[in-house]
């Protein structure tokens, strides 16, 4: 799998890819999800693809927790601070991270630190 929808803490969808292990849509609404996963597969697998997201199914069938609706997003977030450090974060959207704003969790402010590091 190259890519995958995602709950974002706001409660919109964004796809992540792991090919350039950041996401490449955000602030989606579940029809603009399903519309952008048309381009890859039909209705039926697209619509599917996308309540995956919703559901935040585990990727891959990894079975990950805390099991509260924003695993792919952890997951993902995780990837972008151990790839592109604080930089990957750049282009985003504000309130891609809901109200409370930006929360990285320890994991991931080190990954980023010394993805920081490194560079």
């Amino acid at each position: 799998m190259a890519w995958r929808i995602v709950r974002q803490p706001n409660g919109l969808l964004a796809c992540f890819s792991d090919i350039v292990d950041n996401f490449t849509h955000m602030e989606m609404t579940q029809e603009e999800a399903i519309e952008v996963c048309l381009e890859h597969m039909g209705r039926d697998s697209a619509a599917a693809k996308v309540q995956r997201g919703i559901d935040d199914e585990p990727p891959w069938g990894q079975d990950f927790e805390p099991a509260d609706g924003l695993r792919r997003w952890r997951d993902s977030v995780s990837t972008v601070c151990a790839v592109h450090g604080m930089q990957g974060f750049s282009e985003w959207p504000a309130d891609a991270w809901g109200p409370e704003g930006m929360r990285l969790t320890p994991e991931q402010q080190e990954a980023c630190a010394e993805n920081e590091a490194a560079s």
